[in-house]
C-alpha cells in the first residue's frame, strides 16, 4: 500500500509517493515517485458534496460509482475557485489535466484540499477503487479522504454499495 508523505525543504512543501514492503528485518519504506510542490487551498464553504444536490437520493441512485466520484472532484476544485475548461480545470497558472495531472507554471504538482493531496495518484485510486476486495469499506474512505473529498454518511455509504459485487450477501451496512 502507498501513501503520501510531506517533506518541508527551505520552508517548502514538497509530496512523495511512499510505498511500503515487508523484509525479514520489518517494514521498510521506498519513495517511489516524486510528486512535486504542495499548493494548500481553503475552500469557500464547509459542506459536503452531498448538500448541493437538489435531490440526493435520486441523484446518488442513478448515477454509476465514478459518476458520483468525479462529480463530488468537480465539486471540490470548483469551490477553490478553479474553473471547468475543455483541457481540465484550471485557476490563475495551476492547471488540472482531465486524468488529473495538476501543474503549475507547467511543473508537476499536489493540491492539499481539506484533509487530503489532490493529484492523478489519489485520484486514480479514488476512480479505480475495487469494493470487491473492501468488504469493511476501509479502503474507500481512505481513498475518499486521501483525494481531498469532504463527504457525509448517505454519500459514503452509497458509494461503498455502488461499489460492491451486486450478488454480494455478506456485506451489511449499519447505520
Amino acid at each position: 500500500m502507498s501513501f503520501i508523505r510531506i517533506k518541508r525543504i527551505k520552508g517548502r512543501r514538497y509530496a512523495y509517493l511512499v510505498e511500503n514492503s515487508w523484509t525479514p528485518q520489518g517494514s521498510r519504506q521506498k519513495v517511489s515517485k516524486y510528486l512535486g510542490a504542495v499548493k494548500e487551498f481553503s475552500a469557500q464553504g464547509e459542506e459536503p458534496y452531498s448538500s448541493s444536490l437538489e435531490n440526493p437520493e435520486e441523484y446518488l441512485r442513478n448515477k454509476s460509482f465514478k459518476e458520483i466520484t468525479k462529480e463530488a472532484i468537480k465539486f471540490e476544485l470548483s469551490r477553490r475557485g478553479f474553473k471547468e475548461t475543455e483541457n481540465g480545470f484550471e485557476k490563475d497558472d495551476i492547471k488540472i489535466t482531465p486524468d488529473y495531472v495538476v501543474t503549475i507554471n507547467g511543473k508537476n504538482s499536489v493540491l492539499r484540499l481539506n484533509e487530503g493531496y489532490f493529484c492523478s495518484e489519489t485520484a486514480n485510486e479514488l476512480l479505480n477503487y475495487n469494493g470487491k476486495d473492501d468488504p469493511t469499506g476501509k479502503k474507500l474512505a481512505r481513498a475518499i479522504i486521501g483525494v481531498g473529498i469532504q463527504t457525509d454518511e448517505e454519500l459514503f455509504v452509497e458509494l461503498f454499495a455502488k461499489s460492491r459485487p451486486k450478488d454480494d450477501k455478506e456485506t451489511t451496512i449499519y447505520y
